[in-house]
């Protein structure tokens, strides 16, 4: 299945490597970058235990050299064209429940492709039409179904398997690889309406479904914080449910901007691994990433506005003002006398109406991004909102994802949703470097 189509080039992988030994744990691949100024190309080599895998961008004008590691990202974060799989006659295949924009089944790609192998899209599961559209276009061989995961994996959790879900288990095929991010409203602070006690809750049960269908190699869930706090105790019931399916188990929070991403983003991770010297804790420890501020993700885009992606949101006038107001007074938090009247009186979020600092990291991407009132979504540099594209960005979604045909308040909802790629990319590295079929 042609996944990518693009001229990032695959170097083929040269057997005979260097063993990783003692330059690295046993549970962690050893990433090597370099920049090849004569080829214009900035490489990134995996050690693998029998070989060494080359991958390569293109290296673009005013590339940060002083890291090549973040050269790489850097690159990879602005190609225009998606990367061309590798040739691969038994492809590691990826199914991609609640899948929004796919963001977790890129990243997934992307480390396949870093291993020397093709990461092929089999299922993505959505209910929301405007994704599943997405999904539809990014994936066109893949199964797409447009449905509640629940009305598909509907068996109950001990019970066996219904017709409707063997069938899609017929029509998809082998998972090696699952993932998928339940919906999180019902767990998170921001909800005070059905927080603990939201129905959709229960949906994390479905990832157990799935694995009790699909028999993966792995599984990765991610979820909010809160989610350990529902009344249910969804989370603990997953693993237990993940145990008795004959995984072995780890949680941990996963720090965005740990992993490259510019974005203070901290999520609960659940991996489970059948695959005897996987270490599933590995998996979900810090990359060890230098943290990257607002502007190495957009400082190119400042004054970009050639597209629907790169248009700011035009606030209200009042809005307006309290923005004019921080840059007026060199500021970043707007004083309470500048707030709205609901707000004078003491408010728990200080962030929002706030003015992004340049030189850290941002703060969680919502949904509502394009709302100064919702957060700290001012960019740091200009007297506006941020655009699609800076969020797309702070997210790490590279500029080849296309987003066209879709409005902004979808493509908003889409990016806000979705999990950051560059996440994905080093747990399912890590997970599949250790896996000896890989």
């Amino acid at each position: 299945m042609d996944l990518f189509s693009s001229s990032l080039d695959l170097v083929k992988p040269r057997e005979g490597g260097r063993s990783p030994g003692s330059e690295q744990s046993s549970t962690t691949p050893r990433e090597v970058y370099r920049i090849d100024r004569k080829r214009k190309w900035v490489v990134r080599a995996i050690h693998t235990r029998t070989k060494v895998v080359e991958t390569t961008v293109d290296l673009l004008e005013g590339a940060p050299s002083d890291d090549p590691q973040s050269t790489f990202d850097w690159c990879w974060l602005r190609q225009h064209t998606k990367p061309v799989p590798c040739d691969d006659p038994k492809p590691i295949r990826i199914a991609d429940m609640f899948a929004g924009c796919a963001q977790m089944s890129l990243g997934a790609s992307e480390a396949c492709r870093a291993l020397g192998r093709r990461g092929d899209v089999v299922l993505a599961v959505d209910s929301y039409p405007a994704a599943v559209a997405f999904c539809r276009r990014q994936y066109p061989e893949a199964v797409v179904e447009e449905a509640q995961v629940e009305k598909i994996l509907s068996g109950v959790l001990k019970m066996g398997l219904t017709l409707r879900e063997l069938q899609l288990r017929r029509d998809v095929g082998p998972v090696d690889l699952l993932i998928g991010g339940p919906p999180c409203q019902g767990h998170s602070n921001l909800n005070n309406r059905s927080r603990r006690h939201d129905a959709r809750n229960a949906l994390g049960f479905r990832m157990i479904r799935a694995a009790k269908l699909f028999k993966p190699r792995h599984v990765v869930i991610e979820n909010v914080l809160g989610i350990k706090n529902d009344v249910g105790h969804v989370f603990s019931k997953m693993k237990n449910g993940l145990v008795e399916l004959g995984y072995r188990v780890a949680e941990a929070v996963v720090r965005a901007e740990e992993f490259g991403v510019a974005q203070r983003r901290h999520r609960r991770f659940l991996v489970g691994t059948r695959v005897d010297g996987v270490d599933p804790a590995g998996a979900l420890a810090s990359a060890g990433i230098e943290q990257r501020p607002f502007t190495w993700a957009c400082g190119d885009l400042e004054d970009t506005r050639d597209s629907l992606m790169n248009r700011h949101p035009v606030p209200k006038p009042q809005n307006q003002r309290r923005i004019d107001y921080l840059f007026e007074n060199k500021a970043y938090d707007l004083p309470p006398s500048q707030r709205p009247l609901c707000h004078q009186a003491g408010t728990a979020y200080t962030s929002s109406y706030g003015r992004i600092s340049p030189n850290r990291p941002v703060q969680t991407i919502t949904t509502t991004f394009q709302c100064v009132g919702t957060g700290r979504f001012i960019h740091p540099t200009r007297p506006r909102p941020i655009t699609l594209h800076e969020a797309a960005r702070l997210q790490s979604i590279p500029d080849f994802v296309d987003f066209s045909g879709l409005n902004s308040t979808t493509i908003a909802q889409l990016i806000g949703n979705a999990v950051p790629p560059r996440v994905l990319y080093a747990i399912a590295l890590r997970l599949l470097w250790e896996d000896p079929d890989v």
